[in-house]
């Protein structure tokens, strides 16, 4: 098994990932990834974190408000996405909230259940602050905070790139 990460490290991470998902999101039309998950989250010797694999991106052309959804893993799809309904910039979102929880966990979100479970509205548990890595008892609950809010089953709901960057860092 990987030996865990320092807090520090790992806030380091999300925040290069949310930077990177926060350039995307602010072009000029916006670029969806519409495939955000830790396989597609690049660590370099220096431990930047690039974010790859644009083969599903797309543009969210001028007047659009959403775009069509070729359905990948489930695992770090937002439920209007599952549900069948046009993805939108909150999707990639809700998977980076996914990824958070990856960071925290390091374990595959959902391990066990099916798509059928996972449209169901099972969750991914927080874990207790006792199970983390020193330094983070902090700002664990701010941490949790924000990944919950990531997962905000109402895509309104939730923060876009630029508070995500702010409150990471």
């Amino acid at each position: 098994m990987a030996k865990r990460l320092t807090w520090v490290r790992l806030l380091s991470l999300a925040l290069d990932a949310a930077k990177g998902m926060l350039y995307l999101h602010s072009r000029s039309p916006p670029i969806a990834h519409r495939d955000l998950k830790s396989a597609n989250l690049l660590v370099d010797s220096q431990w930047h974190v690039k974010v790859a694999d644009f083969s599903l991106s797309r543009t969210l052309e001028l007047g659009a408000t959403s775009f069509t959804v070729v359905q990948t893993n489930p695992r770090w799809l937002a439920p209007e996405v599952l549900d069948g309904m046009p993805g939108q910039l909150p999707a990639d979102v809700w998977a980076f909230g996914t990824v958070l929880w990856e960071l925290l966990t390091w374990r595959l979100p959902f391990e066990g259940l099916n798509t059928y479970q996972r449209t169901g509205g099972s969750g991914l548990a927080v874990p207790a602050s006792g199970d983390l890595a020193a330094g983070a008892f902090t700002c664990y609950p701010q941490y949790v905070r924000l990944m919950q809010a990531c997962w905000c089953h109402e895509p309104a709901g939730r923060p876009q790139f630029g508070a995500i960057v702010e409150q990471l860092g």
